[in-house]
């Protein structure tokens, strides 16, 4: 990943960063997220974040975020991601280290906004906060090469993600994962996968999500001690597959805000890293592949080495 160092900041790990103002800011947006309200919004965001320069490119299909983003980097002192959190993950892939990345959220599930308290779908309001707000260092996960900022999951939620066409997901939103998911509860069983931590434990999982958020896939906490600046991703390992069980254990997260890992079957695990295979070491020669997906986005299948990079971007919020 390469190193660049950004304007107008100075690096302090785990504490607060000088107010910023940036001469020239480089958008990248997603004109359909949100309902085609970015696309609406175009013009009055460029109006918003005056004096500075703004450049804005709009990206036409899915996976061009990083490459636009790379183009602006040269141009620009600030980059943003204007869109939801898929948009966001594609750019992160293009940040180098101490990089400036502002957030004006659009979309279904805007996780890192949520994270950090910036309004989903008011740009008005997120525009606010790059211009006055303050940049933090934050961490990055890396799954073999790829870059993420809020999660990685393996198994159910990768296969449910696969699943969840972009029509469907724009349709339905949210409720498209539930229902996906409720059907996968019901009528599936994961292949289980191992997980290595440094130390050399071996954990056998069938569901496993490293959080380098406290939120995951949503606005609520699953564990609410997650940072992401604390160098340390959070693991929550299903050991057990008991379909009820983690339906209870959900509709208690829902509705009385029992944390998941109120559960004993449910294991929460902090690590600067980890490995994760599969168990049969020929399931991958017979055709069949446990995927992972980073940010909500499929992004590969195992075997996977996970590790945090710290303090890699400096957040605006």
């Amino acid at each position: 990943m390469r190193r660049h160092r950004g304007r107008n900041t100075q690096k302090s790990r785990g504490g607060l960063m000088n107010k910023c103002s940036f001469r020239r800011i480089g958008i990248v947006m997603n004109p359909a997220a949100g309902g085609w309200l970015a696309e609406k919004w175009k013009d009055r965001i460029a109006e918003l974040l005056a004096p500075a320069e703004v450049i804005i490119r709009l990206t036409e299909g899915p996976g061009q975020g990083g490459a636009l983003a790379g183009e602006l980097l040269s141009q620009c002192d600030l980059i943003i991601a204007a869109g939801g959190d898929g948009t966001l993950n594609e750019v992160i892939g293009a940040m180098p280290e101490n990089s400036n990345l502002g957030l004006i959220p659009f979309g279904t599930a805007n996780v890192v906004a949520a994270e950090f308290g910036i309004p989903s779908n008011n740009p008005e309001a997120a525009c606010s906060i790059i211009r006055n707000g303050i940049a933090k260092p934050v961490d990055i996960g890396v799954v073999n090469s790829r870059p993420f900022i809020m999660s990685i999951g393996i198994g159910p939620d990768a296969e449910i993600c696969r699943e969840v066409s972009g029509t469907f997901k724009r349709h339905l939103g949210k409720g498209a994962f539930a229902i996906k998911t409720l059907a996968y509860l019901i009528s599936k069983t994961p292949t289980p996968h191992l997980v290595t931590l440094p130390d050399g434990r071996e954990i056998q999982s069938f569901f496993t999500i490293g959080l380098n958020t406290s939120r995951y896939a949503g606005p609520r906490q699953i564990v609410r001690e997650a940072r992401v600046d604390d160098g340390k991703f959070d693991l929550v390992i299903f050991r057990k597959w008991l379909p009820m069980n983690i339906i209870m254990s959900i509709a208690g997260f829902i509705i009385l805000k029992k944390p998941l890992t109120a559960n004993r079957n449910i294991h929460h695990i902090s690590t600067e890293g980890f490995i994760l295979s599969n168990i049969d070491k020929d399931y991958s020669i017979n055709g069949k592949t446990i995927p992972y997906q980073v940010d909500g986005e499929v992004a590969g299948t195992l075997p996977a080495t996970v590790k945090m990079q710290c303090s890699w971007i400096n957040l605006i919020h």
